[in-house]
């Protein structure tokens, strides 16, 4: 995917079910996370900053190979699933 491809929008705002949005960026103002609890938005929140940086250093490096739909899910499924462990101490 190239830098352009990533950033620009795919469909109009409009089109997308607000279920389907876990984070909006607007460039240049931040961005607003949503999740159904607030420990799911503070994951969401770090980990999207810590993410995006860690996939910014790897494309300086070459080409990368995103994950697939299912990998992603599985990814999703798997630590979300945890979330709820550092609220605990």
């Amino acid at each position: 995917m190239t830098r352009a491809a990533f950033y620009a929008p795919t469909r109009p705002i409009s089109s997308v079910r607000p279920s389907s949005v876990k984070r909006v960026v607007v460039r240049g103002h931040g961005s607003t996370v949503t999740a159904p609890s607030l420990p799911l938005v503070v994951y969401r929140d770090v980990y999207a900053e810590l993410n995006a940086r860690y996939q910014s250093e790897a494309m300086r490096h070459g080409p990368i190979t995103a994950l697939t739909a299912e990998e992603a899910a599985a990814c999703v499924a798997s630590i979300e699933a945890q979330v709820h462990r550092p609220w605990e101490l």
